[in-house]
Protein backbone atom coordinates (compact mmCIF):
# COMPACT_ATOMS: atom_id res chain seq x y z
CA UNK A 1 0.00 0.00 0.00
CA UNK A 2 1.35 3.43 -0.97
CA UNK A 3 0.59 6.40 1.25
CA UNK A 4 1.08 10.07 0.34
CA UNK A 5 1.81 12.41 3.24
CA UNK A 6 3.21 15.87 3.99
CA UNK A 7 6.99 16.07 4.22
CA UNK A 8 7.92 16.09 7.96
CA UNK A 9 11.22 17.86 7.23
CA UNK A 10 9.39 21.19 7.21
CA UNK A 11 9.19 23.03 10.51
CA UNK A 12 5.41 23.28 10.09
CA UNK A 13 4.98 19.49 9.92
CA UNK A 14 7.86 18.64 12.27
CA UNK A 15 6.21 20.78 14.93
CA UNK A 16 2.89 19.05 14.19
CA UNK A 17 4.47 15.66 14.93
CA UNK A 18 6.13 16.81 18.15
CA UNK A 19 2.77 18.01 19.47
CA UNK A 20 2.20 14.31 20.13
CA UNK A 21 4.04 13.36 23.34
CA UNK A 22 3.81 9.73 22.24
CA UNK A 23 5.70 10.43 19.00
CA UNK A 24 8.25 12.75 20.67
CA UNK A 25 9.04 10.15 23.37
CA UNK A 26 9.46 7.40 20.79
CA UNK A 27 11.63 9.55 18.50
CA UNK A 28 13.95 10.71 21.30
CA UNK A 29 14.13 7.23 22.88
CA UNK A 30 15.26 5.64 19.62
CA UNK A 31 17.86 8.33 18.92
CA UNK A 32 19.50 8.35 22.36
CA UNK A 33 19.13 4.59 22.91
CA UNK A 34 17.42 4.95 26.30
CA UNK A 35 13.75 4.83 27.14
CA UNK A 36 12.11 8.19 27.80
CA UNK A 37 9.44 7.43 30.39
CA UNK A 38 8.32 11.01 31.00
CA UNK A 39 8.55 14.03 28.72
CA UNK A 40 7.49 17.58 29.52
CA UNK A 41 7.80 20.35 26.94
CA UNK A 42 9.53 23.46 28.25
CA UNK A 43 7.79 26.83 27.65
CA UNK A 44 8.90 28.42 24.38
CA UNK A 45 9.70 32.09 23.94
CA UNK A 46 6.84 34.34 22.83
CA UNK A 47 7.72 35.46 19.31
CA UNK A 48 5.94 37.88 17.01
CA UNK A 49 4.76 36.49 13.67
CA UNK A 50 7.54 38.27 11.81
CA UNK A 51 10.23 36.83 14.06
CA UNK A 52 8.55 33.41 13.94
CA UNK A 53 8.90 33.41 10.17
CA UNK A 54 12.60 34.13 10.45
CA UNK A 55 12.92 31.39 13.07
CA UNK A 56 11.72 28.83 10.54
CA UNK A 57 15.32 28.37 9.46
CA UNK A 58 16.04 26.77 12.82
CA UNK A 59 13.18 25.18 14.73
CA UNK A 60 13.81 24.55 18.40
CA UNK A 61 12.00 22.46 21.00
CA UNK A 62 13.12 21.88 24.59
CA UNK A 63 11.99 19.15 26.97
CA UNK A 64 12.55 18.00 30.50
CA UNK A 65 12.76 14.23 30.34
CA UNK A 66 12.99 11.32 32.73
CA UNK A 67 14.95 8.51 31.12
CA UNK A 68 15.41 4.92 32.20
CA UNK A 69 19.06 3.88 32.22
CA UNK A 70 21.49 1.65 34.14
CA UNK A 71 24.33 2.43 36.52
CA UNK A 72 27.86 0.96 36.36
CA UNK A 73 26.63 -2.20 38.14
CA UNK A 74 23.78 -2.76 35.71
CA UNK A 75 21.08 -1.62 38.13
CA UNK A 76 18.09 0.19 36.62
CA UNK A 77 18.00 3.87 37.52
CA UNK A 78 16.06 6.93 36.40
CA UNK A 79 17.72 10.17 35.39
CA UNK A 80 16.19 13.59 34.71
CA UNK A 81 17.79 15.46 31.83
CA UNK A 82 17.10 18.38 29.54
CA UNK A 83 16.58 17.50 25.88
CA UNK A 84 17.23 20.27 23.38
CA UNK A 85 16.10 19.60 19.81
CA UNK A 86 17.09 21.89 16.95
CA UNK A 87 16.25 21.51 13.27
CA UNK A 88 17.73 23.43 10.37
CA UNK A 89 16.75 23.27 6.70
CA UNK A 90 20.20 24.30 5.54
CA UNK A 91 23.78 23.86 6.69
CA UNK A 92 24.15 24.20 10.47
CA UNK A 93 23.96 27.80 11.61
CA UNK A 94 26.80 27.58 14.12
CA UNK A 95 26.18 30.98 15.70
CA UNK A 96 22.51 30.17 16.31
CA UNK A 97 23.11 26.61 17.52
CA UNK A 98 25.75 27.78 20.00
CA UNK A 99 23.57 30.65 21.13
CA UNK A 100 20.69 28.31 21.96
CA UNK A 101 22.86 25.73 23.73
CA UNK A 102 24.78 28.44 25.57
CA UNK A 103 21.50 29.89 26.83
CA UNK A 104 20.53 26.48 28.23
CA UNK A 105 23.85 26.23 30.09
CA UNK A 106 23.41 29.71 31.56
CA UNK A 107 19.82 29.20 32.73
CA UNK A 108 19.31 27.23 35.97
CA UNK A 109 16.61 24.57 35.81
CA UNK A 110 15.51 25.11 39.39
CA UNK A 111 16.05 27.74 42.07
CA UNK A 112 15.35 26.71 45.65
CA UNK A 113 15.42 28.94 48.72
CA UNK A 114 16.84 27.51 51.95
CA UNK A 115 15.47 28.28 55.42
CA UNK A 116 18.18 30.92 55.79
CA UNK A 117 16.96 32.67 52.64
CA UNK A 118 19.87 31.56 50.45
CA UNK A 119 19.07 30.71 46.84
CA UNK A 120 20.46 27.44 45.48
CA UNK A 121 20.52 26.91 41.73
CA UNK A 122 20.41 23.42 40.27
CA UNK A 123 21.21 22.36 36.71
CA UNK A 124 20.31 19.30 34.65
CA UNK A 125 22.52 17.41 32.20
CA UNK A 126 21.82 18.48 28.61
CA UNK A 127 21.35 16.28 25.55
CA UNK A 128 21.23 18.08 22.20
CA UNK A 129 19.72 16.60 19.06
CA UNK A 130 20.35 18.36 15.74
CA UNK A 131 18.18 17.54 12.72
CA UNK A 132 19.81 18.86 9.54
CA UNK A 133 17.83 18.53 6.30
CA UNK A 134 20.71 18.83 3.88
CA UNK A 135 23.91 16.77 4.03
CA UNK A 136 26.57 19.03 5.53
CA UNK A 137 29.34 16.39 5.68
CA UNK A 138 29.09 13.33 3.45
CA UNK A 139 31.93 11.61 5.36
CA UNK A 140 29.93 11.49 8.60
CA UNK A 141 27.35 8.75 9.26
CA UNK A 142 23.65 9.72 8.87
CA UNK A 143 23.15 9.61 12.66
CA UNK A 144 26.21 10.60 14.68
CA UNK A 145 26.54 10.49 18.46
CA UNK A 146 29.14 12.51 20.35
CA UNK A 147 29.25 11.04 23.84
CA UNK A 148 30.70 11.80 27.25
CA UNK A 149 33.47 9.31 27.91
CA UNK A 150 35.41 9.40 31.16
CA UNK A 151 39.10 8.78 30.63
CA UNK A 152 41.85 8.58 33.27
CA UNK A 153 44.62 10.53 31.54
CA UNK A 154 47.48 9.79 33.97
CA UNK A 155 46.82 6.05 33.97
CA UNK A 156 45.79 5.96 30.31
CA UNK A 157 42.62 3.95 30.83
CA UNK A 158 38.87 4.31 30.69
CA UNK A 159 37.20 5.45 33.93
CA UNK A 160 34.29 3.09 34.64
CA UNK A 161 33.19 4.42 38.03
CA UNK A 162 30.09 6.40 38.87
CA UNK A 163 29.56 9.54 36.74
CA UNK A 164 29.96 12.82 38.58
CA UNK A 165 27.08 15.32 38.61
CA UNK A 166 29.46 18.29 38.35
CA UNK A 167 31.04 16.83 35.23
CA UNK A 168 27.68 15.81 33.77
CA UNK A 169 26.17 19.31 33.88
CA UNK A 170 29.28 20.96 32.42
CA UNK A 171 29.43 18.69 29.36
CA UNK A 172 26.77 17.23 27.11
CA UNK A 173 26.20 14.47 24.61
CA UNK A 174 24.97 15.43 21.16
CA UNK A 175 23.36 13.75 18.17
CA UNK A 176 23.61 14.96 14.56
CA UNK A 177 21.05 13.59 12.11
CA UNK A 178 21.54 14.34 8.41
CA UNK A 179 18.04 13.59 7.14
CA UNK A 180 19.07 13.59 3.49
CA UNK A 181 21.61 10.81 4.21
CA UNK A 182 19.26 8.41 5.99
CA UNK A 183 19.38 5.01 4.23
CA UNK A 184 16.21 3.64 2.62
CA UNK A 185 16.47 0.50 4.72
CA UNK A 186 16.46 0.97 8.50
CA UNK A 187 16.68 -1.57 11.30
CA UNK A 188 13.40 -2.11 13.11
CA UNK A 189 14.44 -0.17 16.21
CA UNK A 190 14.99 2.94 14.10
CA UNK A 191 11.89 2.70 11.89
CA UNK A 192 10.51 5.87 13.51
CA UNK A 193 12.91 7.72 11.18
CA UNK A 194 11.27 6.06 8.16
CA UNK A 195 8.97 9.07 7.90
CA UNK A 196 11.83 11.21 6.63
CA UNK A 197 12.88 8.80 3.87
CA UNK A 198 9.84 8.58 1.54
CA UNK A 199 10.26 9.51 -2.12
CA UNK A 200 9.22 13.05 -3.10
CA UNK A 201 6.32 13.00 -5.56
CA UNK A 202 5.47 16.65 -6.13
CA UNK A 203 8.59 18.09 -7.75
CA UNK A 204 11.21 20.48 -6.41
CA UNK A 205 9.23 21.88 -3.49
CA UNK A 206 9.07 18.45 -1.87
CA UNK A 207 5.87 19.13 0.05
CA UNK A 208 4.21 15.76 -0.62
CA UNK A 209 6.03 12.46 -0.08
CA UNK A 210 5.09 8.87 -0.76
CA UNK A 211 5.97 5.68 1.10
CA UNK A 212 5.21 2.00 0.61
CA UNK A 213 3.87 0.48 3.83
CA UNK A 214 2.25 -2.64 5.19
CA UNK A 215 -1.11 -1.32 6.40
CA UNK A 216 -1.57 -4.00 9.10
CA UNK A 217 1.96 -3.46 10.40
CA UNK A 218 1.69 0.32 10.66
CA UNK A 219 -1.99 0.71 11.59
CA UNK A 220 -1.50 0.52 15.36
CA UNK A 221 2.11 1.70 15.57
CA UNK A 222 3.36 5.13 16.62
CA UNK A 223 4.96 5.52 13.21
CA UNK A 224 1.67 4.63 11.50
CA UNK A 225 -0.31 7.15 13.57
CA UNK A 226 2.23 9.88 12.76
CA UNK A 227 2.20 8.93 9.08
CA UNK A 228 -1.58 9.07 8.77
CA UNK A 229 -1.68 12.33 10.72
CA UNK A 230 0.52 13.86 8.01
CA UNK A 231 -1.50 12.13 5.30
CA UNK A 232 -4.74 13.64 6.57
CA UNK A 233 -3.24 17.15 6.33
CA UNK A 234 -2.57 16.98 2.57
CA UNK A 235 -5.83 18.79 1.83
CA UNK A 236 -5.26 21.44 4.51
CA UNK A 237 -4.81 24.67 2.54
CA UNK A 238 -3.43 26.66 5.50
CA UNK A 239 -0.76 24.04 6.24
CA UNK A 240 0.30 23.92 2.57
CA UNK A 241 0.52 27.73 2.44
CA UNK A 242 2.68 27.75 5.58
CA UNK A 243 4.99 25.12 4.09
CA UNK A 244 5.29 27.06 0.82
CA UNK A 245 6.07 30.26 2.70
CA UNK A 246 8.58 28.44 4.86
CA UNK A 247 10.40 27.03 1.82
CA UNK A 248 10.41 30.44 0.12
CA UNK A 249 12.00 32.11 3.14
CA UNK A 250 14.50 29.29 3.60
CA UNK A 251 15.48 29.53 -0.07
CA UNK A 252 15.95 33.30 0.22
CA UNK A 253 18.15 32.87 3.27
CA UNK A 254 20.01 30.01 1.61
CA UNK A 255 20.61 32.15 -1.51
CA UNK A 256 21.86 34.99 0.71
CA UNK A 257 24.12 32.55 2.55
CA UNK A 258 25.78 31.37 -0.67
CA UNK A 259 25.90 34.92 -2.00
CA UNK A 260 27.74 35.95 1.17
CA UNK A 261 30.15 33.04 0.65
CA UNK A 262 30.86 34.27 -2.90
CA UNK A 263 31.38 37.83 -1.65
CA UNK A 264 33.62 36.52 1.14
CA UNK A 265 35.65 34.59 -1.45
CA UNK A 266 35.98 37.67 -3.63
CA UNK A 267 37.05 39.74 -0.63
CA UNK A 268 39.73 37.14 0.16
CA UNK A 269 41.07 37.42 -3.42
CA UNK A 270 41.07 41.23 -3.20
CA UNK A 271 42.86 41.11 0.15
CA UNK A 272 45.40 38.62 -1.25
CA UNK A 273 46.07 40.93 -4.22
CA UNK A 274 46.48 43.90 -1.88
CA UNK A 275 49.02 42.00 0.19
CA UNK A 276 50.86 40.90 -2.95
CA UNK A 277 51.00 44.49 -4.26
CA UNK A 278 52.23 45.67 -0.87
CA UNK A 279 54.92 42.97 -0.88
CA UNK A 280 55.99 43.86 -4.43
CA UNK A 281 56.22 47.55 -3.51
CA UNK A 282 58.47 46.69 -0.57
CA UNK A 283 60.70 44.57 -2.83
CA UNK A 284 60.94 47.38 -5.39
CA UNK A 285 61.79 49.83 -2.64
CA UNK A 286 64.61 47.58 -1.44
CA UNK A 287 65.85 47.12 -5.01
CA UNK A 288 65.87 50.90 -5.66
CA UNK A 289 67.78 51.43 -2.43
CA UNK A 290 70.47 48.93 -3.47
CA UNK A 291 70.77 50.53 -6.95
CA UNK A 292 71.26 53.96 -5.39
CA UNK A 293 73.87 52.56 -2.99
CA UNK A 294 75.71 50.95 -5.95
CA UNK A 295 75.59 54.17 -7.99
CA UNK A 296 76.92 56.17 -5.03
CA UNK A 297 79.80 53.73 -4.53
CA UNK A 298 80.72 53.85 -8.25
CA UNK A 299 80.60 57.66 -8.25
CA UNK A 300 82.86 57.82 -5.17
CA UNK A 301 85.33 55.57 -7.04
CA UNK A 302 85.38 58.00 -10.01
CA UNK A 303 83.66 55.62 -12.41
CA UNK A 304 82.58 57.56 -15.54
CA UNK A 305 78.98 58.79 -15.55
CA UNK A 306 78.00 56.84 -18.67
CA UNK A 307 79.29 53.60 -17.11
CA UNK A 308 77.25 54.23 -13.93
CA UNK A 309 74.14 54.81 -16.08
CA UNK A 310 74.80 51.57 -17.93
CA UNK A 311 75.09 49.58 -14.69
CA UNK A 312 72.20 51.17 -12.78
CA UNK A 313 69.84 52.54 -15.47
CA UNK A 314 69.63 55.78 -13.47
CA UNK A 315 69.38 59.22 -15.11
CA UNK A 316 72.25 61.72 -15.03
CA UNK A 317 70.20 63.91 -12.73
CA UNK A 318 69.67 61.04 -10.23
CA UNK A 319 73.41 60.23 -10.22
CA UNK A 320 74.43 63.92 -9.85
CA UNK A 321 72.06 64.24 -6.86
CA UNK A 322 73.84 61.47 -4.94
Amino acid sequence: MKVKYLNPRYDTTFKMLLESDEFAKELISKIIGREVVELVAEPQENLSFKIEILELVIYRKDYRAKIRTKDELGNEIFETVKIEMQKSAISPNIDRFREYTGAEYAKPDKIETTKTGKEIKSYLPIITIYFIEKTFNDLLPPVLRIGKNYFDVLNQKQYTGKPDKYVEVLTHEAYFIQLEKLPHSLQKEYEILQLFIGSIVDGQDGIIMEIEINEKKYKNSILGRALFKLANKIGDRITILQMNEERRIEQTINDNYYQQKVIAGQNMIIEHNKQEIKHNKQELKQKDKKILELAKMLKENNVPLDKIQEKTELTKQQINNL
